[in-house]
């Protein structure tokens, strides 16, 4: 009686590290792409948002002839008025990326900074330097401006109050992470 040996088939030990080298490739170049497009969708949603609460300023503009007062003591309040008594909108939204603030508040915070020309111009009247370029375009009709954090996590905002200081903006062109803030102006 003669045994027939049936062929094994399988794979070799060099082939199986073949096919794991190239997928440790693949996700090299996947990974990347992915947490960029991770940061555009962020920097999306925070226009997006942006959008929103500038036709609730508008709204309010129109029903009071005055945008909602940029003096109030909290960050987080400013815009609150836009919530009620009128809701212009059903709630702030946060800010897509937390961030820390400029005079090392120990707490991260997910806000949109809201300031007006007339704010500004009040600043100013007490010698404070203003915080913000709005009042130094005098051919703008700028009236308010919102900013978050972008990617870099940090608000790039002059605080210095010098005159034709701008803000860092951000811009994707410069690489998702790059440095500088998100800004709408209006209206």
């Amino acid at each position: 009686m003669r045994f027939v040996r049936r062929g094994l088939s399988g794979f070799t030990l060099i082939e199986l590290l073949i096919v794991v080298a190239i997928i440790g490739i693949l996700a090299a170049i996947a990974i990347p792409n992915f947490l960029q497009a991770q940061i555009r969708a962020k920097v999306s949603r925070a226009e997006a948002d942006m959008q929103t609460i500038a036709v609730g300023l508008e709204q309010y503009h129109v029903d009071w002839n005055a945008y909602p007062d940029a003096m109030r003591v909290g960050y987080e309040e400013k815009l609150s008025v836009l919530t009620t008594p009128v809701a212009y909108l059903s709630s702030v939204p946060d800010s897509a990326f937390a961030g820390w603030l400029p005079w090392g508040e120990p707490r991260p915070t997910k806000i949109y900074y809201y300031q007006t020309r007339a704010a500004c111009d009040w600043m100013d009247a007490q010698g404070w330097g203003s915080n913000t370029w709005l009042q130094y375009d005098a051919t703008s009709r700028r009236m308010w401006y919102l900013s978050c954090v972008g990617p870099d996590a940090l608000f790039d905002q002059p605080w210095t109050g010098t005159p034709g200081c701008n803000h860092l903006v951000y811009d994707p062109t410069n690489g998702v992470s790059s440095t500088g803030d998100i800004i709408r102006t209006g209206p």
